[in-house]
C-alpha cells in the first residue's frame, strides 16, 4: 500500500503540475512587495476561514462514517485541533502587519461559493474526496508562495517561518496530502468511482487556478488604483 500511495501521490502531482497554475502569480512585478503582502493577505486569510466550513459540509454529504471520519481529522487540524488560539486562519493572522485590516472588496468569494455549490450539486463519495485531494494537493507550492507573497525582505523571511502557521503548515502537508490519496485506493474502485473523483480532482485544480489567476489580477488592479 505504501508503494502504492506514492506513486499515486506522483500521478496527481503530476496532473496538476502540467498547469503551471502559479506562474501568472511569480511572474508579476508586485510578487513579494507591499501589494502581494496586502492582496494574499486578504484572500488567504478567507480561504483559510473558509476550509472548515467546506470540510465539515463535505463530511456532512458523505456516506460512511469511515470517509467522514477522515474528512473531520483535517477539520480538526484547521480549527487548532482542540485549542482556539491555533485555528489556522487566526494563526494566519498572526503574520500579517499589526495594522493590517481586512479589505471585502478583495475577495475569493465567487470562487469558494462554486467549491459548496459543486459538492451539493453532486454528493458523491467520489466526486468529495477528489475535489479534497485537487484541494491539498499543492499544497506544500501554495504555502511557500503565500510565505515570500507576504515578505518583503530578509528580515521579515527569518521572523515569519517560525511563525506557528508557517511552521505546522511545512510539517503537515506532506501527511494530509498521503491521506488524502489513501482515501482514493480505499474508497473509489470502480471504473465510475475513479472517473467521479477525477472530475472532483479536476474542479480542485481549476480552482486553483482561478484563485491565483484572481490574486495577480487584484495585484495589478491594486497597483493601478493607487498609482
Amino acid at each position: 500500500m505504501k508503494n502504492q500511495v506514492s506513486d499515486w501521490t506522483d500521478y496527481f502531482f503530476n496532473k496538476y503540475n502540467k498547469k503551471s497554475i502559479f506562474l501568472p502569480f511569480l511572474n508579476s512585478p508586485y510578487y513579494k512587495t507591499r501589494i502581494s503582502k496586502v492582496i494574499i493577505g486578504n484572500l488567504w486569510f478567507e480561504f483559510s476561514d473558509f476550509m472548515p466550513k467546506y470540510l465539515t459540509k463535505a463530511a456532512s454529504l458523505v456516506s460512511t462514517n469511515e470517509i467522514r471520519r477522515n474528512i473531520v481529522q483535517i477539520a480538526y487540524e484547521e480549527l487548532g485541533s482542540g485549542s482556539h488560539k491555533a485555528i489556522h486562519s487566526h494563526l494566519f493572522l498572526e503574520c500579517l502587519d499589526n495594522n493590517f485590516k481586512r479589505d471585502h472588496q478583495i475577495t475569493c468569494e465567487k470562487e469558494l461559493a462554486s467549491l459548496l455549490n459543486k459538492i451539493q450539486k453532486n454528493p458523491s463519495d467520489s466526486f468529495i474526496l477528489g475535489i479534497n485531494l485537487g484541494l491539498e494537493i499543492p499544497a506544500n507550492e501554495n504555502i511557500e508562495c503565500i510565505f515570500n507573497a507576504i515578505t518583503t525582505n530578509k528580515e521579515e523571511e527569518l521572523k515569519i517561518e517560525k511563525m506557528p502557521f508557517f511552521k505546522i503548515h511545512r510539517i503537515n502537508e506532506d501527511e494530509h496530502i498521503r491521506l488524502n490519496v489513501k482515501n482514493f485506493l480505499d474508497f473509489c474502485k470502480s471504473k465510475e468511482e475513479v472517473n467521479e473523483f477525477l472530475e472532483g480532482f479536476n474542479i480542485a485544480i481549476n480552482f486553483w487556478e482561478s484563485f491565483w489567476s484572481l490574486a495577480t489580477k487584484e495585484m495589478e488592479s491594486f497597483h493601478v488604483l493607487r498609482s
